[in-house]
């Protein structure tokens, strides 16, 4: 578990719990917590705290160790689902339901599950962390932070079904053909196929609802945030 992973690598680095403390700015007590597995949705600003003054990765912290749980035959999910708007339906952000204590495999990395992308407010934010799932490690650079959206919404119904998971590379930077997570004048962010010209971006929806119509932007002008880079769509039965 995430826990058992820190006190490990912080234990092979030769650093004592209360050095961690001292450099990292987390409090000794958190960082118990931490360590013992009993600090509830660990914060994901702080494990990349952690990541980077153990000069080791956020994926190495999370763990190929991980174990996801939830309760028996539960209907509903643990965490009450947030929303990304999708030019006025939504896409739902789900919490896995029904994974009974599976160890990932070794070839495999636990990613965070993350809700809505809000303006103002981090990706990783406690409070946004929903979970994790499983990734085959061969698709993921060692130096880059992924995170999943798990979506609902037809306007991109032609490249991934309803209830995907989204496997996203925290990115700035997108090119033609691309799909990526973009956030649109402050708004919740969207999931679109981008087409890029000089400073014109434009965001495609490859939806076989009509309603759903291709939209341009300025990329100087205009208030758009490239949030990351849409590289898997994980179905689930």
């Amino acid at each position: 578990m995430i826990g058992d992973n820190i006190r490990r690598i912080r234990k092979e680095k030769g650093y004592s719990i209360n050095k961690l403390s001292k450099e990292t700015g987390i409090s000794l007590g958190y960082l118990s917590d931490l360590e013992n597995n009993k600090a509830k949705n660990p914060s994901m600003d702080k494990l990349k705290t952690i990541a980077k003054f153990l000069e080791t990765t956020l994926n190495d912290i999370i763990g190929a160790s991980t174990i996801i749980t939830t309760p028996s035959g539960t209907d509903k999910p643990i965490i009450k689902p947030d929303f990304i708007c999708e030019d006025g339906s939504q896409y739902e952000v789900k919490f896995k339901k029904s994974i009974n204590a599976k160890i990932i495999p070794d070839n495999f990395i636990s990613i965070p599950i993350v809700g809505s992308i809000r303006a103002g407010k981090p990706i990783f934010a406690e409070d946004n962390f929903l979970g994790t799932i499983p990734v085959m490690s061969n698709a993921l650079k060692s130096d880059s932070i992924y995170f999943g959206l798990i979506v609902k919404g037809d306007s991109m119904n032609l490249e991934f079904t309803e209830g995907s998971t989204l496997v996203v590379e925290k990115t700035p930077c997108l090119e033609n053909g691309q799909i990526g997570v973009i956030r649109i004048d402050g708004m919740e962010a969207t999931v679109k196929k981008v087409v890029i010209s000089g400073s014109m971006i434009t965001l495609i929806p490859m939806s076989s609802n009509k309603e759903h119509i291709p939209h341009m932007y300025n990329l100087e002008t205009d208030d758009i945030e490239i949030i990351g880079r849409v590289i898997q769509a994980i179905k689930t039965y």
